[in-house]
């Protein structure tokens, strides 16, 4: 298993790198932390790094991968 620190690390990494428009090096953070988060089973870390990922997808006009993602992270939520 992963440290719980670094999955969380990897997504505020993504968080950063998307607010200075390393829009990319985000994508790839959010999707290394999903992978992380899987493995821990926080299913709360992995609707985080989707509903982000579902804001840059829908921010570059990719709408309907946008709503994927969405769907996705509000189905953890609930």
């Amino acid at each position: 298993l992963q440290h719980p620190d670094l999955s969380a690390a990897l997504y505020q990494n993504g968080c950063v790198r998307y607010a200075a428009g390393d829009h990319d090096g985000a994508v790839t953070a959010w999707n290394e932390a999903i992978q992380l988060f899987h493995e821990l089973g926080e299913e709360h870390g992995i609707a985080d790094c989707l509903r982000s990922l579902a804001r840059a997808r829908f921010a570059s006009g990719a709408v309907g991968e946008a709503l994927v993602y969405a769907t996705q992270a509000r189905a953890i939520y609930e």
